[in-house]
């Protein structure tokens, strides 16, 4: 079984996967949305996923983000958001329509980009236009991260 932190407030601070424990992924159909993810990848293929979904070496903890000045809680919080709105749209669809994994990614990075051109567009006589611009280079740097490993040709619900 894979490691997970002693108490659910504080994953950040511990391994969710560890080089022992991928084996639990045997089998399986990845989409992985920690940092550093593609990382994870290679082993998790070798130790017998299906597919992997990495997305990329994007860190999402605040602490990081806010101490390089550039992000605040705000953008991190807006990036996250968007991002769950891409993926979880992007899977319905792909499961609904009988999608592959690599066609779901292709509808995640559409996605991504319409959440973009909302975030610049929609906000630029925005009192805090730079925070959604902000998110918005965010998106594009995970989006630019996302990667299939292994079979992406397997349909969602093969």
């Amino acid at each position: 079984m894979p490691q997970i932190s002693k108490h659910p407030r504080r994953y950040e601070h511990g391994e969710l996967l560890s080089n022992g424990s991928f084996d639990a992924l045997r089998d399986r159909k990845v989409f992985c949305m920690t940092c550093d993810s593609n990382s994870f990848a290679e082993v998790a293929i070798r130790e017998g996923a299906r597919v992997f979904v990495g997305f990329g070496n994007i860190y999402f903890d605040r602490k990081d983000l806010i101490e390089t000045g550039k992000w605040s809680k705000n953008v991190v919080d807006i990036t996250k958001h968007r991002l769950r709105e891409c993926v979880l749209s992007a899977i319905l669809y792909a499961w609904e329509k009988n999608l592959t994994y690599s066609q779901c990614i292709y509808r995640i990075k559409l996605l991504i980009n319409i959440a973009n051109d909302n975030l610049i567009l929609g906000y630029k006589h925005h009192r805090g236009k730079k925070f959604y611009h902000r998110a918005a280079d965010n998106l594009q740097l995970i989006k630019e991260g996302i990667r299939v490993w292994g079979d992406g040709d397997l349909r969602l619900y093969d």
